[in-house]
């Protein structure tokens, strides 16, 4: 898959719940893949996006896996979950598609996401 690495500027101080680590303001945050994550981050205020870089891995074909809260699912599998939990996707939606709608889910559909990806 090809990796999208969002690099934000920390706007407050926070402690970082997927590494662990305490970040202060001025500080930069790489969060990879997860733009459900980078939304959370800049809705709370505590951080500010300063670039958006991609590379591929398939030599130019379209990614096949979704990040959903860190973890990658195929990207078929997360069509399927999707419209299980009444989030549907057109059939034909690739990767940017399914990327979009599942960074505009509430956090309770991302939890129900997350369990039905994972039966």
């Amino acid at each position: 898959m090809g990796k999208i690495k969002f690099v934000t500027k920390v706007k407050k101080v926070f402690r970082d719940k997927i590494t662990g680590n305490l970040l202060n303001p001025g500080d930069t945050l790489i969060i990879e893949n997860d733009t459900a994550r980078l939304n959370l981050c800049i809705s709370k205020g505590a951080v500010e996006l300063v670039s958006v870089e991609t590379e591929s891995d398939n030599k130019g074909g379209n990614p096949t896996t979704v990040c959903v809260n860190g973890t990658e699912y195929d990207l078929n599998k997360v069509k399927e979950a999707l419209s299980v939990i009444g989030a549907a996707v057109n059939a034909n939606a690739g990767f940017n598609g399914v990327n979009n709608k599942v960074a505009s889910l509430a956090s309770d559909q991302i939890e129900a996401l997350e369990a039905e990806l994972n039966k």
